[in-house]
């Protein structure tokens, strides 16, 4: 999986979760960009894209996560 295959999957995700519009996804979004994540909807975010790529990431790395991109570089640090 290709570090752009990663990203489109995660934008898809979150735009689905967040019922917002994929296209107001980038990598540089942060949660407070999007309305509705807070903390509590970021571990419910974390499980559905846990599910989706089946791997499971380190509580301490989701936490410290910054933006989308560092999620999607997480992702791939996991699936390598």
């Amino acid at each position: 999986m290709t570090p752009a295959d990663i990203y489109d999957q995660i934008a898809r995700i979150i735009a689905k979760f967040f019922n917002i519009p994929v296209e107001g996804i980038s990598r540089e979004s942060v949660a407070n960009e999007i309305e509705g994540w807070d903390s509590l909807q970021h571990v419910y975010l974390i499980m559905e894209v846990e599910a989706a790529f089946s791997i499971r990431m380190p509580t301490q790395s989701v936490f410290g996560l910054r933006n989308v991109g560092d999620l999607c570089d997480l992702i791939e640090k996991t699936l390598s």
